[in-house]
């Protein structure tokens, strides 16, 4: 993480943390009532993902995340309900290197599979223009960092078996704590058949 923009969730306190050269997301409120609480988070710059975090005590580590958006957003308006007072922060996380990275699995596939693979940030790869005919038996989007399919890989998807997908957008979330370096290939893998219907490598 980056640089944090801190509020307290009940009162007009302003605290920031900055590396030299990153940029501070600055967090304010903007309306509150009995039912909710208003919070706009500005100086946003494009290239990461902003996450607000929130705690009861500055005394606890204990910090939650309760929200998460693209920094070319340039802005966000927030509202969270009035109940959860305590301290709130943006913490800003740049783009790892791969993010814009893209994967064609190219055409004549395996159950008409077609398309582009893309990581759009830190979290999240998209299949864009996608083909699947949801054929086979169990099928799952599979990544990998040699492409020595299936002894090296993380799957980021449930069974696509049955789904069918014509030139559309299929959003799938990286796991926790991957190493994005080591996302190299992607595959829409059949398991029982130990085949891929269509793969390709990121760059």
């Amino acid at each position: 993480m980056n640089s944090k923009g801190l509020i307290y969730g009940g009162a007009a306190l302003m605290l920031a943390s900055i590396n030299a050269w990153a940029t501070v997301p600055t967090l304010g409120i903007m309306s509150t009532n009995a039912n909710d609480i208003a919070i706009a988070v500005t100086n946003l710059s494009a290239g990461a993902t902003y996450y607000i975090e929130h705690t009861t005590t500055l005394a606890s580590n204990d910090w939650n995340e309760v929200h998460s958006f693209e920094g070319f957003e340039g802005h966000t308006n927030w509202t969270t309900e009035a109940s959860d007072s305590g301290f709130y922060r943006a913490v800003r996380e740049t783009y790892h290197p791969k993010v814009g990275e893209i994967a064609d699995f190219g055409t004549g596939n395996a159950h008409d599979v077609a398309g582009t693979a893309h990581i759009v940030n830190n979290n999240t790869i998209e299949l864009r223009n996608f083909h699947f005919d949801g054929g086979g038996v169990r099928i799952e989007v599979w990544l990998s960092e040699s492409g020595n399919f299936p002894s090296d890989y993380i799957s980021i998807s449930d069974n696509l078996l049955g789904m069918v997908f014509e030139d559309d957008t299929l959003t799938l979330d990286i796991p926790t704590g991957t190493d994005l370096s080591k996302i190299n290939y992607i595959s829409i893998w059949c398991i029982p058949f130990g085949a891929s219907f269509g793969d390709g490598q990121f760059q």
